[in-house]
Protein backbone atom coordinates (compact mmCIF):
# COMPACT_ATOMS: atom_id res chain seq x y z
CA UNK A 1 0.00 0.00 0.00
CA UNK A 2 1.47 3.57 -1.22
CA UNK A 3 1.53 6.67 0.64
CA UNK A 4 -0.69 8.84 -0.72
CA UNK A 5 -3.01 11.58 0.50
CA UNK A 6 -5.29 11.48 -2.92
CA UNK A 7 -7.73 10.61 -0.77
CA UNK A 8 -8.25 13.71 0.77
CA UNK A 9 -8.41 14.83 -2.46
CA UNK A 10 -11.29 12.67 -3.71
CA UNK A 11 -12.93 12.96 -0.76
CA UNK A 12 -15.64 16.28 -1.50
CA UNK A 13 -15.06 15.73 -5.49
CA UNK A 14 -14.89 12.64 -8.23
CA UNK A 15 -11.88 11.54 -9.04
CA UNK A 16 -9.99 8.23 -9.47
CA UNK A 17 -6.40 6.72 -8.10
CA UNK A 18 -4.81 3.75 -10.12
CA UNK A 19 -1.60 2.93 -10.64
CA UNK A 20 0.56 2.54 -13.55
CA UNK A 21 3.20 -0.21 -13.89
CA UNK A 22 6.48 1.22 -15.09
CA UNK A 23 8.74 -2.02 -14.10
CA UNK A 24 10.11 -4.44 -16.88
CA UNK A 25 12.10 -7.71 -15.58
CA UNK A 26 12.72 -8.74 -19.33
CA UNK A 27 14.97 -5.56 -19.63
CA UNK A 28 16.22 -5.48 -16.23
CA UNK A 29 14.08 -2.50 -14.81
CA UNK A 30 12.98 -4.00 -11.34
CA UNK A 31 13.95 -1.27 -8.71
CA UNK A 32 10.86 0.55 -6.71
CA UNK A 33 9.93 3.72 -6.59
CA UNK A 34 12.13 5.97 -4.86
CA UNK A 35 15.37 3.66 -5.36
CA UNK A 36 18.20 5.36 -6.23
CA UNK A 37 18.44 2.18 -8.77
CA UNK A 38 14.86 3.18 -10.50
CA UNK A 39 15.08 3.14 -13.68
CA UNK A 40 11.22 3.58 -15.82
CA UNK A 41 10.25 1.71 -18.78
CA UNK A 42 9.67 4.69 -20.78
CA UNK A 43 7.30 1.88 -22.90
CA UNK A 44 4.41 2.67 -19.75
CA UNK A 45 4.23 6.79 -20.92
CA UNK A 46 2.38 6.43 -23.48
CA UNK A 47 0.13 3.93 -22.04
CA UNK A 48 -0.08 6.38 -19.53
CA UNK A 49 -0.61 9.11 -21.31
CA UNK A 50 -3.41 7.78 -23.18
CA UNK A 51 -5.27 6.31 -20.17
CA UNK A 52 -5.07 9.43 -18.46
CA UNK A 53 -6.47 11.28 -21.94
CA UNK A 54 -9.47 8.67 -22.38
CA UNK A 55 -10.59 9.04 -18.78
CA UNK A 56 -10.85 12.82 -19.27
CA UNK A 57 -12.40 12.47 -22.31
CA UNK A 58 -14.92 10.20 -20.89
CA UNK A 59 -15.47 12.08 -17.92
CA UNK A 60 -16.08 15.39 -20.35
CA UNK A 61 -18.91 13.51 -22.63
CA UNK A 62 -20.82 12.55 -19.33
CA UNK A 63 -23.58 14.76 -16.99
CA UNK A 64 -23.14 14.99 -13.72
CA UNK A 65 -25.21 11.77 -13.35
CA UNK A 66 -23.05 9.61 -15.03
CA UNK A 67 -25.33 9.46 -18.33
CA UNK A 68 -24.12 10.78 -21.51
CA UNK A 69 -24.61 14.49 -21.95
Amino acid sequence: MGVEDFSYFIKDRPGAFYHLGCGNAAAGKTAPLHNSAFDIDEACLRLGAAMQARLALGWLGRDRNGGTA
